[in-house]
């Protein structure tokens, strides 16, 4: 096993392989996965979102001094990140976040609606990323929930372009989740077929999340004091 240049407590210490520091990530006790807030806005209306909508107007994004200092102060454990939103692709410096990610050879998710994806195919279709899309079903069924009329031609494009930048790619790093809803629940049968059809080997179907009002109360009064906003 190689050496660390400095003291196993020192965060600026320098590994000679991910290996390396894999095999030491339990004694150090460092986390594997760190969730990146980029924005608050979001380009859909989607039914079975839970959080509020922003609009472009009052929208919120992840300044450059947070993500550059996070990345600093943790890539060196080789962890992934998960860029989540909102809408991750909105951030006007997405395409640098990611691209900085995959320079210190760490792992990215990157979990999207899809309206924006065909802007960002180059630089996502790279061995470091997962791509995760929400889909709710076929054409019309998918488009109704998400109550956008081109959202799943916008899609079916960028996958297209996907496939003929990096078919690999498509095929070991891209998956669909799909919530299930009563509106969609019919349609899921076509819709394991059309994604098939696409090249796309990775399906999830996702129960809707379900919570009470006495937890609804607590996690407002925790926000209020913790963010100053109510969740």
């Amino acid at each position: 096993m190689a050496i660390p240049i400095n003291l196993l407590t020192d965060r600026l210490s320098n590994y000679q392989s991910k290996i390396d520091f894999h095999a030491l990530r339990n004694p150090i006790a460092e986390p594997m996965k760190y969730t990146l807030f980029l924005t608050n806005t979001c380009n859909m209306l989607c039914d079975m979102c839970t959080q509020r909508h922003v609009t472009a107007n009052n929208a919120a994004y992840m300044e450059e001094c947070i993500w550059t200092k996070l990345l600093n102060e943790t890539s060196w454990t080789y962890p992934r990140y998960v860029l989540f939103g909102g809408e991750p692709l909105m951030h006007p410096q997405f395409k640098e976040i990611v691209m900085e990610i995959i320079n210190r050879d760490c792992n990215v998710d990157v979990v999207t609606n899809g309206m924006l994806l065909n802007k960002f195919v180059d630089c996502i279709a790279d061995k470091h990323v997962s791509l995760f899309i929400s889909m709710s079903g076929c054409e019309k069924t998918h488009n109704k929930i998400k109550h956008n009329c081109r959202s799943f031609e916008e899609i079916r494009l960028s996958i297209e372009k996907i496939k003929k930048t990096d078919s690999r790619f498509l095929e070991n790093n891209v998956s669909v989740n799909c919530v299930l809803l009563p509106d969609n629940i019919d349609d899921i049968s076509s819709f394991v077929k059309v994604i098939q059809d696409w090249g796309i080997r990775k399906l999830t179907l996702q129960h809707p999340q379900w919570t009470c009002h006495q937890m609804r109360l607590f996690t407002n009064e925790e926000w209020k004091e913790r963010l100053g906003v109510e969740y």
